[in-house]
């Protein structure tokens, strides 16, 4: 579970690439969860997997995209 201060972060992260054209077609699941991984620092990447019920590939693959996007601003 996220504390609410932490999915508040979450939120605000997944906002600011709501939207992003390089995110189109992409599992809804897997950016959500590499919001969650990038966003909470006591997440791992297998954690956050497997509660979202992705890959770790996926978790990394997702991470660096809203790393890059985020970046851009």
């Amino acid at each position: 579970y996220l504390s609410t201060s932490e999915a508040k972060e979450v939120q605000r992260l997944l906002e600011t690439v709501s939207g992003e054209p390089s995110l189109v077609g992409k599992d809804p699941v897997g950016i959500a969860a590499a919001g969650v991984y990038l966003s909470v620092d006591t997440r791992t990447q297998a954690t956050v997997a497997t509660a979202a019920g992705v890959s770790t590939e996926t978790i990394r693959l997702r991470a660096g995209q809203l790393r890059d996007l985020v970046n851009d601003d």
